[in-house]
């Protein structure tokens, strides 16, 4: 090889040398990579530009009925296609079963599982549809299948399945709570958890609620409900309340400790970011 051609030959291998390294796999982390995570044009056949997969629906999922007028729907995590991938968000849509749009939310990811809670008053014995998809800043993957349940019809005309609708002030609910609370065997002290004053409270405001033959056979009244501090934050253990004009009452001092209290503790209208419902039927003690 001549001296001239074997300079050109080496020039041309320089040149090329860094093309070749700037083709190298991108960054996991970035969402503007096309190879690896994002692309600025859409690559799915639904337009998504997220390199993910579809999230899976896992309740309410397959027709079922459920009692939750508020339900937490509740997907498995999207994964990466080529490339691990963490820090999504993720968008839930909730539809009638005509196909018109009720809710949208977008949520962060959580542990293996994602849930949203669809706070928008849905009816009785409705039927409901949902889907959601993973996002990362401005791109989005494929939406998951849709989702279907109903919710479950009213209880019988007459404010519960035990005796007539009627009025329960706040000193007589306070009964009920005790009542419960004795008759059914219920501690609230250090050895309880959490859970286990939740259900307390949701068992005997749903006495109060629905009405039932051992404890509150006169009737419910359908103005009691139970309360949390927001979406996706656990229900109080203490505080009942007024559905319509939510004013609210803490009923135990002490909870979680030793030596607890009962007591009527007015402490005024719950803020609109907190949630205010009835409990569920499944509630009711047998």
């Amino acid at each position: 090889m001549s001296r001239k051609l074997c300079l050109a030959f080496c020039v041309a291998a320089l040149v090329a040398l860094p093309l070749a390294c700037s083709s190298g796999s991108p960054s996991p982390t970035s969402p503007t990579t096309g190879a690896g995570i994002g692309s600025a044009g859409a690559f799915g056949p639904d337009n998504s530009t997220l390199k993910v997969t579809a999230p899976t629906p896992i309740s309410p999922i397959d027709d079922v009925e459920i009692e939750a007028y508020a339900p937490d729907l509740k997907a498995a995590n999207a994964t990466g296609q080529f490339v691990s991938v963490s820090d999504l968000q993720y968008r839930f849509q909730l539809y009638d079963e005509d196909g018109d749009f009720l809710f949208d939310t977008l949520v962060d990811e959580g542990d293996g599982l994602t849930t949203a809670t669809a706070d928008v008053g849905l009816v009785a014995a409705g039927r409901y549809k949902w889907r959601v998809r993973a996002e990362l800043g401005t791109y989005f993957g494929p939406w998951s299948t849709m989702a279907v349940f109903r919710t479950a019809p009213p209880p019988p005309v007459g404010g519960g399945p035990y005796g007539p609708i009627r009025d329960i002030g706040p000193s007589e609910m306070l009964g009920i709570l005790i009542r419960v609370h004795n008759d059914l065997g219920f501690n609230l002290g250090s050895s309880s958890t959490r859970e286990q004053r939740i259900e307390w409270l949701w068992t005997a405001v749903a006495v109060a609620h629905y009405g039932h033959p051992r404890f509150n056979a006169a009737g419910g009244d359908r103005n009691w409900c139970v309360k949390d501090a927001g979406a996706g934050r656990p229900p109080s253990d203490d505080v009942i309340v007024r559905c319509d004009s939510r004013e609210a009452w803490d009923t135990v001092g002490g909870a979680g400790a030793n030596g607890y209290t009962f007591h009527l503790d007015y402490i005024g209208r719950l803020p609109s970011e907190q949630r205010v419902y009835a409990p569920p039927l499944s509630s009711l003690p047998q």
